[in-house]
């Protein structure tokens, strides 16, 4: 019975934790857009479409400091 109920509290705090990556997940292309509407020239934007997300998601802290 204990060893149940423990299994049913790791599959709720999975499913938590996998309902909180699904709200921060954001699209490239949405990421690129926010940043071209801080005023960053499209040419550099493009450029770096090509990083992953956590890149991109880096340099847009760095513009908003």
């Amino acid at each position: 019975d204990s060893g149940q109920k423990i299994l049913i509290i790791v599959y709720i705090n999975k499913e938590n934790d996998m309902q909180k990556e699904k709200v921060k997940k954001i699209s490239k292309k949405a990421l690129i857009a926010e940043i071209e509407k801080m005023g960053v020239d499209s040419k550099i934007t493009a450029s770096l479409a090509r990083a992953n997300i956590e890149t991109i998601v880096w340099v847009k802290s760095l513009i908003k400091s």
